[in-house]
């Protein structure tokens, strides 16, 4: 299921890359904002995405930009799966939410006009995608 939520993004700036996880930047502050839009809503449809992402009850003082390698490295493997391809080199935003969920986005993965992010819970399984 992919659920769109409007959300005013600008386009990353060439990766500054630490491993397969991108540092901080504007587009990386936009997700982390988004996230926090979302995990904090009063709009009934929107609430029921957050649940349905497992979000509920995440603090936003929570939400951390990830830079581990370890954690990076099973993100990108996980979003190759998800593309039915195996080391791609590919790099992505990742923020942890609480202690059992990932927001990723890769800003060369959109959908339409649509940047895509997935979320991922702590064995890095797909719990669903949202068109951004």
């Amino acid at each position: 299921m992919v659920v769109a939520f409007s959300a005013v993004r600008t386009q990353p700036t060439a990766p500054t890359l630490t491993s397969q996880c991108r540092d901080a930047d504007s587009a990386s502050a936009n997700l982390i904002s988004y996230v926090t839009d979302l995990i904090n809503t009063t709009n009934v449809q929107l609430a029921a995405l957050r649940d349905s992402l497992g979000l509920t009850g995440v603090s936003p003082s929570s939400l951390v930009l990830v830079t581990d390698k370890t954690t990076c490295a099973n993100t990108a493997a996980a979003l190759d799966k998800l593309a039915n391809v195996q080391n791609s080199g590919r790099t992505a935003y990742v923020v942890q939410a609480g202690t059992s969920r990932y927001v990723v986005e890769d800003p060369n993965g959109t959908a339409g006009e649509h940047l895509m992010a997935w979320v991922y819970d702590s064995r890095f399984k797909r719990v669903q995608g949202i068109a951004q």
